[in-house]
């Protein structure tokens, strides 16, 4: 249901902000009901699933020497 709606409602961006912590609800981003879906805050490292096209990272937590060991693409935040 979720999906649909998110779908229906046309939503460009989709941001998951739980990863695989406690609640996370990531069977919906499965469903890829948003073009585009980001990795944000909640989960610092890959999540490793093709359903997750980017992430939100800082040079600290997610160096770029080592971005290709995500998955997704790495958006960095300036300090």
């Amino acid at each position: 249901d979720a999906a649909v709606t998110i779908n229906d409602r046309r939503v460009h961006v989709l941001f998951n902000i739980m990863g695989y912590t406690q609640g996370e609800r990531n069977e919906i981003f499965a469903l890829r009901p948003a073009p585009v879906q980001v990795l944000y805050k909640g989960f610092v490292g890959t999540l490793g699933a093709d359903y997750i096209s980017h992430m939100v990272a800082d040079t600290r937590v997610s160096p770029p020497e080592f971005a290709a060991h995500y998955t997704e693409r790495l958006l960095y935040m300036p300090h």
